[in-house]
């Protein structure tokens, strides 16, 4: 699981204290090369907080601090939330810990079966996905002749998976919801109905997960899920609604009001905020309206933030702008108004755009005669580059530049992080969506033009 750096917010969620005073956990860490003081933190959904401090070090180095006994719950150790170790206390009467505060990652566990475990999960799925990963792309570029053999490979590894994940349920309640969070079986063995990958992973990737069970709740695990749930919906460039679909289908089944809805909707929130797209806006204004009262300085952020993009949403009236082209003519994009408009960040040094320019050209062919125009707009710095990359390539359409590279005023003023990066308008200007390319490209400008 990735770190998580830094804390913006110290909130602290409620532990409800255990009755009766024999109901506590005592917590014996044994760390060198600690600076300062030693502190248990707890993840609140926006980085990570101050929970338990432990008291000094006696005069052998020993830290020493009792927390009540609530039941498995996730901390973080460490001196300081960005260099600190996810670990599980709350039910074991007595845990002792052993390491250094420079080498938190490689803390030794003397007697807590269930921090032995948790490790050992971890190892067995880091080794799960890195066979299924390996697998997979076998599949994809192997012969007919020898994607039955792989198939069958991904079959036996998905029995290890559904193994692993019984074997966590057997162990301990918090260790199945970290193996039920990750546990993603082949689309080759079980794609039933769906038509594509996609459809599978975005419908079926949390089918083992119930969020209704306490195990759930608290645990950083699932704000990351959902994080990199929701990207890799973003990368895949799914259609804002069908990618809306999804999502709420997820959080839909997350209790409301739970800590649980409260870490997935931010994961949600986080990924599409970093993509940049338009279903940010979304849940945003879902975490104002559900948690915003108890979070306030958050949700003034995600009003700025919301404020910020309003323009860059669908819906939206793309804002003008105007540069230079390859005839040192300036063109501005109001000029381009009355047909369907595909703003196309490039550059010739960009691989992947390069890659992706004979499918622009053919769908340009396409539907240039049915009202669809393209302006590129190059993140390039040397101008016999640029005009060599649409020399060569046959980009026939309006471009543009600066010649500033990543400083282009236009890639900054649309908040272009990476490349390639479109944004498609309707004839009056209006953003239809953004970062479509490829099949999801094609299939927009079947629906838009009857094809």
């Amino acid at each position: 699981m990735k770190t998580i750096i830094g804390v913006m917010f110290a909130i602290l969620l409620g532990l409800p204290l255990a009755k009766g005073q024999d109901a506590w956990v005592t917590v014996n860490v044994e760390m060198k090369d600690c600076g300062g003081e030693l502190v248990l933190f707890e993840f609140n959904g926006l980085g990570l907080s101050e929970k338990y401090k432990f008291p000094q070090a006696d005069t052998s180095g020993l830290f020493v601090v009792k927390i009540p006994k609530t039941g498995h719950r996730f901390y973080y150790l460490g001196e300081y939330a960005a260099k600190s170790r996810l670990i599980i206390l709350g039910e074991e009467e007595q845990v002792t810990i052993k390491g250094t505060c420079q080498n938190v990652q490689g803390l030794q566990f003397v007697n807590s079966p269930v921090n032995l475990a948790y490790d050992r999960l971890r190892m067995e799925m880091n080794g799960l996905q890195q066979e299924n990963n390996n697998l997979s792309r076998s599949y994809t570029t192997a012969p007919d002749s020898l994607k039955g053999q792989i198939k069958e490979k991904l079959r036996v590894l998905d029995d290890k998976k559904l193994a692993l994940l019984q074997k966590m349920e057997e162990q301990a309640p918090i260790l199945h919801s970290v193996a039920a969070l990750n546990t993603y079986l082949s689309f080759v063995n079980h794609s039933g109905n769906y038509s594509d990958e996609v459809a599978y992973y975005a419908d079926r990737y949390f089918q083992f997960a119930d969020f209704s069970r306490p195990e759930f709740e608290q645990s950083p695990w699932v704000y990351e899920t959902l994080k990199n749930y929701a990207a890799t919906l973003s990368r895949v460039n799914l259609d804002q609604p069908v990618q809306k679909k999804y999502l709420d289908q997820v959080l839909s089944g997350i209790p409301m009001g739970s800590s649980a809805h409260l870490f997935a909707l931010l994961g949600v929130i986080n990924a599409l905020q970093t993509q940049k797209q338009g279903n940010f806006v979304t849940y945003a204004k879902q975490f104002i309206d559900s948690y915003g009262n108890g979070y306030p300085e958050v949700a003034q952020a995600y009003e700025k933030a919301i404020a910020a993009v309003a323009a860059f949403t669908v819906g939206a009236e793309a804002p003008d702008f105007s540069q230079e082209t390859p005839e040192g003519d300036q063109l501005r994009l109001s000029d381009l108004r009355g047909k369907v408009l595909l703003i196309d960040f490039w550059a010739s040094w960009c691989g992947p755009c390069r890659r992706e320019n004979p499918n622009v050209v053919r769908m340009y062919q396409k539907y240039k005669d049915l009202g669809f125009e393209i302006l590129g707009v190059s993140l390039d710095s040397s101008r016999d580059r640029w005009l060599g990359a649409i020399a060569a390539d046959g980009l026939s359409w309006y471009q543009v530049s600066d010649l500033k590279g990543w400083q282009n005023a236009v890639a900054k003023q649309y908040g272009v992080s990476a490349i390639p990066h479109t944004v498609l308008l309707d004839a009056e200007g209006r953003i239809i969506a953004r970062n479509l390319r490829g099949a999801s490209l094609e299939r927009k400008l079947g629906e838009l033009f009857g094809q």
